[in-house]
């Protein structure tokens, strides 16, 4: 897996991580 597709997984981790907080 490329570092290029790993680091958006990890960008969209993060942006459900901040969603969640934001609707809680």
């Amino acid at each position: 897996m490329p570092l290029y597709w790993a680091g958006r997984a990890g960008r969209l981790d993060r942006w459900m991580e901040v969603l969640k907080d934001c609707l809680s």
